[in-house]
């Protein structure tokens, strides 16, 4: 067999985009909806969202899928940075401290999911 055919991948786009990045979204409004249920919050009490800093496509899609105001969502390291794994969350914490976009009192939600098919949120009043 080629070499260069087993290093070849191919992805059908349109099958991922509505199996895998729909089930993605979904459970992600899900599980916004389930925790803020919780905390007896609405979306429009977290002053600010940290979401993983995937590419601009992914978060432009998490905005519009969830209705949630991209102004609220901390997304602003994606050029400089790129995507560093587990540790976006924690590092666009501190970014948005950084830049006085999270101050005292304000709830934030922290939102991730692995590639395992898992996610997770939690809401911390700073």
């Amino acid at each position: 067999m080629n070499l260069e055919k087993l290093l070849h991948m191919h992805c059908d786009m349109k099958k991922f985009n509505d199996g895998v990045i729909l089930i993605n979204f979904t459970m992600f409004n899900r599980l916004i909806e389930r925790v803020l249920k919780k905390a007896g919050k609405k979306k429009q009490d977290i002053d600010m969202f940290i979401y993983p800093t995937f590419s601009t496509w992914d978060q432009n899609y998490f905005c519009k899928s969830t209705g949630i105001p991209r102004e609220k969502v901390y997304m602003q390291k994606l050029r400089e940075r790129g995507h560093v794994q587990e540790s976006d969350m924690i590092i666009n914490y501190v970014d948005a401290l950084d830049e006085g976009l999270i101050k005292k009192g304000n709830l934030v939600m922290v939102l991730t999911n692995g590639a395992g098919f898992a996610w997770t949120a939690a809401i911390i009043r700073h």
